[in-house]
């Protein structure tokens, strides 16, 4: 597991992002300063996870906090990747709420309603806008509608972060093996499922 500092503990840090963000994950603190700097950034050698103060009412706190535990938790075993697959970090990082807490409302309800019109016209789930909220709702259904057909529980949500940076081809390829359709197939049976 990851400690780099030998300590035992997940530091969270709060702090006010002045609406900037809910919460973060800075990977580059889980390596060795020496490593970091000669990457031109600072690493406080520790497992940090930032949350905005403005998190700590209702249970935004809680929900932050699991997804960017989960963001750790990805860090540690996959590293940097290039290219990154934010639709399979980032949603797996909305389907800890849901391991945690038995759903994920928030994510749902903004699937469901679309307030912006974006999952109805067609966004895609592999290619993501950066802090839309639509991306991140609409990863956490497809994960966890994959999860439920793999095996019906947690376990497969297991699965689906074993499958390390997900790219599209790796992801039909699991899919075939897993459930005998592709990416393709499955992706419009969730979408006709959530529907």
């Amino acid at each position: 597991s990851p400690d780099i500092d030998k300590n035992g503990r997940i530091i969270i840090l709060i702090l006010d992002s002045k609406g900037y963000y809910g919460g973060y994950f800075n990977p580059v603190n889980q390596y060795a300063a020496s490593m970091t700097e000669s990457w031109g950034y600072k690493s406080n050698e520790a497992e940090i996870i930032h949350i905005d103060a403005s998190m700590l009412k209702d249970d935004y706190f809680n929900h932050v906090a699991a997804h960017e535990f989960q963001h750790l938790l990805y860090h540690y075993r996959y590293g940097f990747t290039d290219p990154y697959w934010e639709y399979h970090d980032e949603g797996l990082a909305e389907s800890a709420i849901h391991i945690v807490y038995g759903s994920n409302y928030m994510s749902r309800m903004y699937y469901e309603w679309d307030y912006e019109n974006k999952l109805r016209n067609g966004m895609s789930l592999v290619k993501w806008n950066y802090a839309d909220f639509a991306n991140y709702a609409q990863a956490y259904m497809f994960w966890t509608y994959v999860a439920g057909q793999l095996t019906g529980d947690i376990e497969g949500y297991a699965k689906i972060f074993h499958l390390g940076a997900a790219d599209p081809k790796r992801v039909d390829r699991f899919l075939m093996k897993e459930l005998e359709l592709g990416f393709a197939d499955v992706r419009l049976n969730c979408l006709v499922a959530n529907h």
